[in-house]
């Protein structure tokens, strides 16, 4: 009964100094320049003013692959719980119309995707200030973001530390490392 006493406590103590992270989840906040994919993604349950309540759901990606220029793709939806009516939105950067050209012979995107203006003004190192046309996510200082995308223009306040998936933020399904959360 001891051993399994002392089991415990060692496990208990364990646990609560914390996450281990793989890396620094506050200087992975920002912008890369050498990963294929990453995204940052926001859901949740807002109250207006008049009482309403609704869900929204927003995601700014960035994608790079050698020989291609970065691209980015943006989701938005914003439903009201009261009458489930939805308003959404799924858009793709200006950047991948030549491509899209040379595969159909339309420089358009398909229905319903809206095409964001511009090129991207984002580059790897740069602090997390993500604007895609008028659609932007930054990061405003220790644990405070602002998001505006659609009819929301919200500032976003963490209530808690980051959290380490599996454990240590590494979730890479070949490799750990190849993928932080």
């Amino acid at each position: 009964m001891r051993r399994l006493a002392l089991v415990l406590l060692v496990l208990a103590g364990c646990a609560a100094s914390g996450p281990r992270w793989g890396f620094d989840p506050v200087a992975e906040e920002g912008v890369h320049a050498d990963v294929r994919v990453e995204w940052w993604y926001h859901w949740g349950f807002l109250d207006d003013d008049a009482g309403g309540r609704w869900s929204c759901f927003s995601s700014f990606f960035r994608t790079w692959k050698p020989g291609f220029p970065i691209t980015r793709y943006q989701l938005y939806d914003l439903t009201d719980l009261a009458t489930g009516k939805r308003r959404s939105k799924s858009a793709a950067g200006a950047e991948i119309l030549p491509l899209v050209k040379a595969l159909s012979g339309e420089a358009k995107l398909p229905k319903p995707h809206d095409v964001i203006p511009g090129q991207p003004l984002e580059k790897g190192g740069d602090p997390l200030r993500v604007r895609y046309g008028d659609d932007l996510f930054e990061r405003l200082g220790d644990g405070r973001y602002r998001l505006k995308t659609g009819e929301i223009d919200v500032t976003l306040t963490a209530e808690s530390e980051f959290m380490a998936v599996e454990g240590s933020g590494l979730t890479g399904v070949g490799d750990p490392s190849e993928m932080h959360y």
